[in-house]
């Protein structure tokens, strides 16, 4: 289920940062990129209004997605809405450490949405670190 939920997210991330992608650079002197998809530091530069429209994006794109998947967020499921989120994501990226705030915004999401639903904060720690380690290998790889 991890791996598909992984790839799920990965393709999710991609499709939503695909145009901004377009316009900003991806190198490696860029800390607002992971593997192609923003992460927390281009999170804390976004004022409200470009959040809002991230996470809407993001749940509009998440409600045509199966169930099954593991990918879609359900906000019936962690009875919460895009407020909710973007403050969840916003207090993750405000006490995350260096290391965490390299996870991309979509992941951050999702884990927040999974919070939200019970899954327990040491699941989705080793989680974290888990995903930032396999964007790693992936952009080491990209060199």
């Amino acid at each position: 289920m991890q791996v598909r939920l992984t790839t799920c997210l990965l393709l999710l991330s991609a499709l939503l940062t695909r145009t901004a992608t377009a316009q900003q650079p991806r190198r490696g002197t860029d800390a607002r990129w992971t593997a192609g998809m923003m992460n927390g530091f281009m999170w804390r530069q976004m004022d409200e209004s470009a959040k809002i429209y991230y996470v809407a994006g993001v749940l509009e794109l998440s409600s045509t997605l199966e169930p099954k998947t593991g990918a879609a967020i359900d906000v019936n499921k962690c009875k919460c809405n895009a407020g909710d989120l973007i403050a969840g994501v916003d207090a993750f990226y405000q006490g995350a450490n260096e290391h965490f705030v390299r996870l991309p915004v979509a992941m951050a999401l999702s884990m927040d949405a999974e919070r939200r639903s019970g899954v327990p904060l040491e699941k989705l720690g080793a989680f974290y670190t888990a995903m930032l380690k396999g964007l790693e290998a992936t952009e080491a790889n990209q060199k």
